[in-house]
């Protein structure tokens, strides 16, 4: 028979700031996962046959083997090949835009827990489960700010600059400047994709695709308004003084450059924050500074190769009547 034991735990001294910090900092930080997946997106969208060939005969891992499915009532290896790359295809759609606002998050979160240096930031971090109020946070954390006083928060953190006292350079605070708009794109990008983010974070609803749209007048040349690796999910908005939901189907264009180039940027931000506020809080010994001066990148030359088509179109689809009572 099963027994329920009720267990309570009781402290004569409150848990001090340093002993949680202890936890949080003494292994290396988020932007080690973030890399993790960064380098399956480089091995198998970018060495697609070296990964199927690597898979196919079967590789084990903790006890289960996993190999790649051959075609259904296929022998033949293109065939088996073609299936293989499509659903592979499918993947990295997905996980490109996954991975791209995944470390966009874990960027906005550890920003916004130690930009007025608390005591300890992970506490603070871990207070705000609310997403409508981590939004409201980030927008007037980051997208809202004061330009100084986002330029000033990102020296401490990506810089120290609040411990180097004299050696903060001039080049340092160019830098800065240039990672403060970052900061800036990548919270407003977040922000903006949230819903096409969701699409793939809760139950994959998103169905990724290479859509093509034209639009015009019959008879005209038309207009291209999106085209390449894309995901597709349903939105809607409500009409409450109507009593109605209004359905659209959301299309939203990738562009693949512009999200590898994201997380590689954003990965070497969470780096040097992690590593810095190690130090800060001291259990770290070797802090590094990522210095991104604006004439090696900026956020106006992310992805700047790409087609400038729409990001996003929206569908209307139907109208829902809705109960608001």
């Amino acid at each position: 028979m099963s027994q329920v034991v009720e267990m309570q735990f009781e402290h004569d001294e409150p848990v001090q700031p340093s002993r949680l910090n202890g936890q949080y900092y003494r292994r290396e930080g988020p932007d080690d996962y973030i890399l993790g997946r960064l380098y399956a997106l480089f091995a198998i969208g970018g060495s697609t046959d070296g990964f199927m060939d690597l898979i196919a005969p079967g590789v084990e891992f903790h006890g289960s083997r996993i190999r790649l499915q051959g075609a259904v009532g296929e022998e033949d290896e293109a065939a088996t090949r073609e299936q293989n790359q499509r659903f592979l295809d499918h993947y990295v759609r997905i996980e490109i835009h996954s991975l791209k606002h995944l470390a966009i998050e874990t960027l906005l979160r550890l920003f916004v827990g130690h930009r007025e240096l608390p005591q300890c930031p992970w506490l603070e971090i871990s207070r705000v489960t609310s997403s409508a109020k981590f939004k409201e946070a980030v927008k007037s954390a980051i997208v809202d700010a004061d330009q100084e006083q986002l330029e000033r928060e990102v020296g401490h953190l990506f810089f120290a600059s609040d411990l180097m006292g004299d050696q903060y350079a001039d080049d340092d605070r160019e830098a800065a400047s240039n990672l403060a708009a970052f900061m800036r794109r990548f919270a407003w990008t977040w922000l903006s994709e949230a819903r096409s983010y969701n699409s793939t974070k809760h139950g994959s609803t998103a169905i990724p695709g290479d859509a093509v749209l034209d639009i015009g007048p019959v008879g005209e040349e038309p207009t291209r308004v999106g085209e390449g690796d894309s995901l597709a999910h349903l939105t809607f908005k409500n009409d409450k003084s109507a009593n109605e939901r209004r359905w659209s189907l959301t299309t939203r264009w990738i562009r693949p450059s512009e999200a590898m180039s994201t997380i590689v940027v954003v990965r070497h931000m969470l780096m040097s924050l992690w590593s810095i506020a190690r130090c800060r809080y001291g259990f770290g010994d070797r802090a590094i500074k990522f210095a991104l001066p604006p004439h090696v990148l900026s956020p106006e030359t992310l992805g700047s190769g790409e087609s400038r088509a729409s990001v996003e179109f929206s569908m209307p689809l139907f109208v829902e009547t809705i109960d608001v009572s």
